[in-house]
């Protein structure tokens, strides 16, 4: 009776031990996943450079301008659906704080735009090859500390142009490839704001 209950220990001894190796092989490759989030997480925290999905965000070379840009658009694709901005997005970007800002290549949330008018140091904003319309500029006009502005290849109107006529304190404005006519916002504008360097709508 003995020498039969001896193989079959022997036989649950190795199973025991080939399961808990399995076991402890899985618990350590879990650790090491949850450890490698959070190194992650921490380096994120670290360089303030966060992670969006099709967007690239964070300050160029020079520590000044912050870049909110698409990266994963391509020739016949939407950047609503590849490039689309977040709440999340302009949270951070409050968090941030810019003097100087850039987007480019994004489809923006009007609501979340509106955000924006809590930057109290915004001097400078690019728009380029975004969706940015007449609603968008509505908030720019909030933010008295702006003072350059671009506006390239976006869906501003002739309502813009009255908007931005208000925006006494530009420095510098260039608006190009828009919904209006060029020659006679360019005029409206020059007469309108004499103290702002107005580059020439094309």
């Amino acid at each position: 009776m003995k020498q039969k209950l001896i193989p079959t220990a022997v036989l649950v001894t190795g199973i025991l031990i080939i399961a808990g190796t399995i076991l402890w092989k899985s618990y350590s490759g879990l650790i090491v996943s949850v450890n490698q989030q959070a190194d992650s997480k921490l380096k994120q925290q670290k360089t303030g450079t966060p992670i969006f999905p099709g967007l690239r965000a964070g300050f160029d070379k020079t520590g000044e301008i912050l870049r909110i840009t698409g990266k994963e658009t391509r020739q016949g694709q939407s950047i609503i659906q590849t490039s689309r901005t977040s709440r999340e997005v302009f949270e951070w970007i409050l968090k941030q704080n810019p003097r100087k800002l850039h987007f480019e290549i994004v489809y923006l949330n009007d609501a979340d735009m509106a955000l924006l008018e809590q930057l109290s140091e915004l001097e400078e904003i690019t728009l380029k090859n975004t969706n940015a319309g007449d609603q968008t500029v509505s908030h720019l006009l909030k933010i008295k500390s702006l003072k350059r502005l671009s506006i390239h290849n976006a869906t501003i109107t002739d309502k813009s142009v009255f908007l931005i006529s208000q925006m006494t304190g530009l420095d510098s404005l260039s608006l190009k490839e828009n919904r209006f006519l060029p020659w006679k916002s360019y005029q409206i504008l020059k007469d309108l704001l004499p103290d702002t360097k107005i580059e020439k709508f094309i």
